[in-house]
């Protein structure tokens, strides 16, 4: 629908318009954007993801805590702690492994030499993480994935409603 002002400029609302264009194409942009993030996380993350389940679903054993540790993080998103145990233990094979267990917030401070238990990977026992406490998870993914289907519900409501408009049903 064009509309005619008093000095002659013609004003154009027509769903077609570029500037309405413009707004779809920008929405696919930021779509196919959301999509290659979404791609290249997974690709990062999926090798750590495995192998915190291999570390999951590994033998669990008693650990002696050598020493312990926290660090602190921060950035724009936040602040985070990360509890650092040096621990050694024996596989179930018998073999000595000497290694450091990470795990996500502030624990109760352990004694030296007290046990701990922790999973380790059977075929790098040097890969523990305490049970339960996965290091890697694919939570990123998921909130890409949130944000991709969330900008394609976007971008399909857009269209649609520009059709409606077109048609005069808006």
């Amino acid at each position: 629908m064009s509309l005619d002002t008093s000095d002659g400029t013609i004003l154009d609302d027509d769903p077609g318009s570029p500037p309405r264009k413009m707004a779809g194409f920008g929405l696919v942009i930021a779509f196919l954007v959301l999509v290659a993030i979404l791609v290249v996380a997974t690709v990062i993350e999926w090798p750590h993801y495995k192998e915190s389940q291999r570390i999951q679903h590994g033998p669990e054993v008693l650990a002696n805590v050598e020493r312990e540790w926290t660090t602190t993080s921060h950035d724009r998103t936040g602040t985070w702690h990360t509890t650092h145990f040096q621990v050694a233990f024996n596989t179930i094979g018998g073999g000595p492994v000497s290694t450091t267990v990470d795990a996500g917030g502030i624990y109760q401070p352990i004694r030296m030499w007290q046990q701990l238990q922790i999973r380790y990977d059977p075929g790098d026992p040097a890969q523990a993480e305490l049970p339960n406490e996965p290091r890697h998870t694919i939570a990123v993914i998921y909130y890409l994935l949130g944000l991709t289907l969330l900008a394609s519900a976007l971008a399909a409501f857009m269209a649609w409603r520009a059709k409606m408009a077109s048609q005069g049903l808006s």
